[in-house]
């Protein structure tokens, strides 16, 4: 009974190791199977050094709706975002391409 518990925790937290992996944009699976033959502490541990994939992780928040890239410098802003943080543009267009919109 000892064993069973022992390892239904073992499981849990190795799931959430590779939860906190795939938040990071790194891959689900292989964090939990590493995890598992492992252990999930060591695993947490070499998952928060690991810088996170940051281009992955915007492009999920930007097909997510969450970010959008700014019309002028490209870089991720929220989507809900009036005026760029990196250039100042404003982003009153919404999300039509550069070439959809109307010049005056």
């Amino acid at each position: 009974m000892t064993l069973l518990i022992i390892s239904a925790i073992w499981l849990a937290l190795s799931a959430l190791v590779g939860r906190y992996a795939e938040a990071k944009g790194f891959s689900f699976g292989l964090h939990v199977f590493l995890s598992i033959i492992t252990s999930p502490l060591l695993m947490f541990l070499i998952a928060a050094i690991r810088a996170p994939k940051t281009a992955k992780v915007e492009q999920d928040a930007i097909d997510a709706g969450q970010m959008k890239r700014c019309t002028t410098c490209a870089e991720p802003i929220r989507a809900e975002a009036k005026l760029c943080r990196f250039c100042n543009n404003a982003q009153d267009q919404g999300w039509l391409p550069p070439a959809a919109r109307q010049r005056t």
